[in-house]
């Protein structure tokens, strides 16, 4: 696949999000910045394309909270990445306008305070990554 065509297949789902009815558009990707193949990164996924207005990042594990690129139409999205082995919970709050990225550190977390699903997933998933850095 070459890069055009990639960054084509990106902004078909961006383009029909938006058709669907979609006020904001928060892509999720596995590409990174660093140690990526150029064409490739997250941050030429959003050079070559428009209508995203969040990105969410891994792949090459950078630890970015809160970065501002420019997209194809100079405007500007903005890129998080949490980390590597679960170093950090990427939390996105969009209120209007306004959207806030944290990096909250998973053994922080007061778990007393969440509902019974998001205990539930939060220990599914802390387990398994514990046990896989072991």
């Amino acid at each position: 696949m070459t890069n055009e065509i990639l960054y084509e297949n990106v902004q078909a789902s961006v383009d029909n999000a938006i058709l669907d009815g979609a006020d904001i558009v928060v892509a999720a990707g596995h590409t990174g910045i660093l140690e990526t193949t150029d064409g490739w990164k997250s941050t030429d996924i959003i050079a070559n394309t428009s209508g995203i207005d969040y990105y969410i990042d891994a792949h090459s594990h950078e630890t970015i909270e809160s970065a501002v690129y420019k997209n194809e139409n100079n405007e500007d999205v903005i890129l998080t990445s949490t980390g590597t082995k679960f170093a950090n919970f990427g939390v996105l709050t969009i209120s209007g306008n306004d959207a806030e990225f944290e990096l909250v550190n998973p053994d922080n977390i007061n778990i007393g305070e969440l509902s019974t699903d998001a205990r539930f997933a939060y220990s599914s998933v802390k387990n398994k990554v514990d046990g896989y850095n072991e």
